[in-house]
């Protein structure tokens, strides 16, 4: 055993240090060592320290100490260790045997590290690996999505296309068009679903578009519709008067699938409902002192927790809300931005890790376009979203929204050179110009169109041109088409990509960007705005 100034010494050491018999039993413990576990060293020998390891650790750590005391082997492990505080400690321990003259192992002596914060890092940089592994994983999937959803756009541009002139025919004819009509509605529901994949892979907007959330919300509501299974309700309470706000559609979008999908995952396996609401609201100073919270989460007062995101100013917000029915939100969802995880609480399951990414990746676009977001969850509460958006300064329409039937503005024998790579999409495309009043050619091939266009640049008024064509994009097109004729408007419509920077586009004489597949009725509004822009 130690002496007194032996133990003095020991006791000042900055690792934990112990002394056990031959047995195994402890003899002494110093101070570290009881600061590192939280066991004072009464508690501590002959065995108490064994109690302190945590249970899913402790037989495994008394099987090696059983196998070096028998043996007189060197003795090393990491282990958990549950304070009596409740809190949890990693820790490493060394033990090597003492012998006599004879070789005989008389004792232990050994010692014990702190390694928490190095734990804490190894556990970061797993889960860091494992979404980074994911992250390529899913790039994998989007490129794969985008080659799929650009075909099929283009296969149901054409099913839609000749569908609306069969129509048209039918109806000049007197006959009935009742089939055609449910092809048609068949085929609409099949844009909103492949809309579900558009969401995460492109961007058709800029942040200086301005969109009226209540035409997005309810669009968005067929997707959601359409992912949340049969035993979950989807309500809404959408205020009448126009809300709008300057964020891309696709952003918004985004937002309200991820807070959804995670409500949808809350919920399961459980019946329950989701509703999503909007209206208007005036935030002031005195709102947003009881709104706000510093560092969060914080106690609501009912065994649930609420959080705040973001640092607005007072003013008029448009305010979307998702409410749920089911379980208590992570803890992961309510970290404020910037804050420190600890990342070994986190839970491999829907609810903690990827519930939590899908959160920060709506809160981080919610906060890029000086918006905030308020969680606010409890037992047998659910949980409940709010998201604070500033409203934009006059209203505007969100880029490709479906465009009423009525109204259809006709031409006046413009000329419109309209170019993709499907020959399909290019006869009804000129097919529906033509029929309100436009004078079109179609062109299938980029090289023929150039062709086309400098053999009588001043004979066009305007130009379609899809975004993606073999060899060549409808971004290069439209800036050889500028170089030509500078003040002639162009449209770029795309099945799925459109990964243009719009600034440079409306430079090079873009006036609008279309989805594929659109309705007749929006390439005719498309077609007048953009002749009436140039």
């Amino acid at each position: 055993m130690f002496s007194q100034s032996e133990t003095a010494l020991a006791d000042r050491l900055p690792v934990g240090v112990f002394v056990c018999d031959a047995d195994g039993l402890y003899a002494y413990v110093n101070r570290r060592w009881s600061e590192v576990t939280g066991l004072s060293a009464e508690k501590a020998v002959p065995q108490g320290w064994i109690d302190v390891i945590e249970t899913d650790d402790r037989r495994r750590v008394e099987e090696q100490w059983r196998k070096a005391v028998l043996s007189g082997i060197p003795f090393s492990a990491e282990y958990k260790c549950q304070r009596i505080d409740g809190s949890t400690v990693w820790v490493q321990s060394e033990a090597v045997a003492e012998r006599n003259d004879a070789g005989d192992v008389v004792g232990f002596l050994g010692a014990i590290i702190d390694i928490t914060g190095r734990k804490a890092v190894e556990n970061e940089n797993k889960w860091l690996k494992n979404l980074f592994k994911r992250a390529q994983k899913t790039e994998a999937l989007g490129a794969l999505a985008s080659r799929i959803v650009h075909d099929f756009n283009n296969i149901l541009g054409g099913i839609m296309g000749f569908s609306e002139l069969a129509i048209r025919e039918a109806e000049t004819a007197g006959q009935n068009t009742e089939n055609m009509e449910r092809v048609l509605k068949s085929s609409a529901r099949a844009k909103d679903l492949i809309n579900q994949i558009v969401l995460y892979n492109t961007d058709f907007g800029s942040s200086d578009d301005q969109v009226r959330l209540n035409a997005v919300i309810e669009d968005t509501m067929k997707i959601i519709r359409a992912m949340v299974p049969a035993t979950i309700e989807v309500g809404r309470s959408i205020a009448r008067k126009p809300v709008t706000v300057s964020m891309p559609v696709s952003l918004v979008q985004q937002v309200l699938v991820n807070i959804c999908v995670n409500s949808v995952q809350m919920i399961e396996p459980e019946k329950g409902r989701i509703t999503i609401g909007l209206g208007q609201v005036k935030v002031t100073e005195a709102m947003l002192k009881k709104l706000s919270i510093n560092g969060g989460p914080e106690s609501n007062g009912a065994g649930g927790y609420l959080s705040w995101h973001g640092m607005i100013q007072p003013g008029d917000y448009a305010k979307m809300w998702i409410k749920d029915t089911g379980r208590h939100a992570s803890a992961m969802q309510f970290a404020p931005a910037g804050a420190e995880m600890d990342w070994e609480d986190i839970p491999e399951d829907h609810t903690g890790e990827e519930g939590g990414l899908r959160m920060i990746a709506a809160r981080d676009t919610i906060l890029e376009h000086n918006g905030a977001l308020r969680i606010e969850s409890g037992p047998r509460r659910g949980t409940r979203y709010e998201v604070f958006l500033p409203l934009a300064d006059t209203v505007g329409t969100a880029a490709n929204s479906e465009e009423s039937d009525e109204d259809v503005p006709t031409g006046h024998q413009e000329r419109i050179l309209c170019i993709d790579d499907e020959q399909d999409l290019v006869e009804i495309m000129c097919t529906q110009l033509s029929n309100i009043g436009y004078l079109c050619t179609g062109v299938s091939d980029a090289e023929s169109a150039l062709d086309t266009f400098r053999s009588e640049p001043r004979s066009w008024d305007l130009v379609i041109t899809d975004q993606t064509m073999p060899g060549w994009t409808g971004m290069e097109l439209a800036k050889e088409f500028h170089a030509i004729r500078p003040e002639l408007p162009i449209i770029i419509t795309s099945g799925f990509s459109m990964d243009i920077d719009r600034q440079i586009a409306r430079e090079h004489g873009v006036k609008r960007f279309l989805r594929k597949p659109c309705s007749s009725s929006n390439l005719a509004h498309a077609v007048y705005q953009a002749l009436d822009a140039a």
